[in-house]
């Protein structure tokens, strides 16, 4: 919890208007093609896991 709060706080004193962690972090400077692509294994592995869903 301390890593989460010192990561938003460094931000917050940044500036910076979006603010993430882990791997939201990542996803803030993902590209359209590659929120997709995870979109799509989500799905996918939703699915396999979940089939009577």
């Amino acid at each position: 919890m301390n890593d989460f709060t010192d990561e938003i706080f460094k931000g917050l004193e940044n500036g910076n208007e979006e603010i993430g962690y882990g791997g939201s972090k990542n996803r803030l400077r993902a590209s359209r093609d590659e929120l997709d692509e995870g979109t799509k294994k989500a799905r996918y592995n939703f699915k396999r896991n979940n089939p009577n869903f």
